[in-house]
C-alpha cells in the first residue's frame, strides 16, 4: 500500500504554485476553503511552502497540496517572515481566488 501511494504522489518542484486546504475546524463560514502558496523547499518529502505574508513554520507532504496549472505567486515574491500556523490565522492570510473559465 505505501509502494502505490508513493506511486501516486509525484513529487513537487520548488516554484510550483498549488493549494492548501485549511482544515474545516480552523475555519469561520465566511473563511476560505484554502489558499495559494507556493513550493519554497524539499527535505526528506516534506516541502515549505510560502504565501503572500511569509514562509509557513509548518512543513507539509505532497498529499496536503494541490498542484494548480496557474503561475501565479513566485518565490521572490514570499517575505522571510515566518508564520506559525494555529487557527486563529488562517483567516488573516490573504486569498487570491482562481477563477477556471
Amino acid at each position: 500500500m505505501t509502494r502505490r501511494a508513493k506511486k501516486m504522489l509525484i513529487p513537487l518542484q520548488i516554484g510550483q504554485n498549488c493549494t492548501l486546504r485549511v482544515p474545516d475546524v480552523d475555519r469561520g463560514p465566511a473563511d476560505p476553503k484554502n489558499f495559494l502558496v507556493v513550493v519554497m523547499a524539499e527535505c526528506e518529502g516534506l516541502y515549505t511552502v510560502g504565501c503572500r505574508e511569509g514562509k509557513l513554520a509548518s512543513k507539509f507532504t505532497a498529499a496536503d497540496l494541490q498542484v494548480i496549472s496557474e503561475n501565479i505567486l513566485s518565490i521572490d515574491e514570499v517575505p522571510d517572515t515566518e508564520i506559525p500556523l494555529d487557527n486563529r490565522q488562517f483567516s488573516t492570510l490573504s486569498v487570491t481566488y482562481i477563477i477556471r473559465f
